[in-house]
């Protein structure tokens, strides 16, 4: 499947997912794309500032292997994690075994 194919079959996905709350939408986004990247898990972090240092709080969590609860927790942008090292570089990284 092409690129665009994905990409508009993600955009009609989301569209088709009518009214409901942000954390049931996030869930939804974050289900279709671990379906079509094939990803047994994943986490949607939303980015903000704390006392001037970037963080991220990860608000869904989803994983079909190990059972997951959502915890009040922050990383920091920047080198230390995978997530602060994306959000900080904008790199992608595939990671076959993490």
């Amino acid at each position: 499947m092409a690129v665009t194919d994905k990409v508009l079959e993600f955009l009609e996905f989301m569209e088709a997912q009518g009214k409901q709350s942000v954390a049931a939408l996030l869930d939804s986004l974050l289900r279709k794309s671990r379906d079509m990247t094939g990803a047994e898990a994943g986490t949607i972090f939303i980015s903000h500032n704390n006392g001037g240092k970037n963080r991220l709080r990860p608000v869904a969590l989803q994983n079909d292997q190990v059972k997951v609860r959502k915890v009040n927790f922050d990383i920091p942008v920047g080198q230390g994690t995978i997530a602060g090292h994306v959000a900080a570089t904008g790199e992608t990284l595939l990671i076959s075994d993490v």
